[in-house]
């Protein structure tokens, strides 16, 4: 079965993926089908987007890692971007024009699927009267914005924000009225009154 991707949420979900890391794992988006629905998760450890890409599907159940290189060859064809659920490859496809691509990651990916669970169940949630962000994770929530206005035809997408309290530090959770399928995490965000020495809260080791 194959399953259209977005060009444009897959370029989204590119800019949250670990670009080094000894987690190779992390370097790839992770597709998931199972209970009816396909998604899509991509995470470095301190940033997370979530991507519900089919809320119908009826497939058989598959989990796939694509590396990110994978991904940008496909994006660069410009051609319509599908995921073979039966093999895991990036088909490209326009008019009688194929195009395959072969990215899988051999790992285990982290349970990414509980911790959006408690996200969610925690929405909405305490203000937080002023927050420590890093300004790489800004930049890329701007970008991400952008990515998603540019497929609403608008310049660029409205961001809605929800914090939720953990034991290490806050999360912020951030969701995108134009694609209420996609959900940005980001968990290295302190108190103004934590001590900067102190280590950010990372989502997962």
């Amino acid at each position: 079965m194959l399953i259209k991707l977005n060009r444009n949420y897959l370029k989204a979900m590119r800019l949250v993926t670990a670009k080094e890391d000894i987690r190779y794992y992390l370097m790839g988006i992770y597709f998931v089908g199972a209970e009816g629905k396909v998604l899509g998760y991509a995470t470095d450890g301190h940033q997370l987007m979530r991507w519900i890409v089919e809320d119908d599907y009826e497939g058989d159940d598959f989990e796939y890692i694509i590396n990110r290189r994978a991904i940008k060859d496909a994006i660069k064809t410009k051609y319509d971007i599908y995921l073979n659920t039966e093999t895991g490859e990036i088909i490209c496809a326009k008019d009688e024009d194929f195009r395959t691509f072969k990215g899988l990651i051999d790992g285990k990916y982290p349970d990414v699927k509980k911790l959006v669970s408690h996200c969610i169940e925690d929405i909405p949630k305490e203000k937080v009267k002023s927050l420590i962000f890093r300004a790489d994770n800004l930049i890329n929530l701007g970008k991400i914005g952008k990515l998603v206005g540019k497929d609403s035809n608008t310049p660029t997408s409205p961001i809605r924000q929800y914090n939720r309290a953990s034991i290490s530090g806050i999360e912020n959770i951030f969701t995108f009225p134009q694609a209420n399928n996609l959900m940005y995490v980001v968990t290295n965000i302190k108190h103004e009154n934590i001590n900067d020495r102190e280590k950010y809260a990372v989502m997962m080791d």
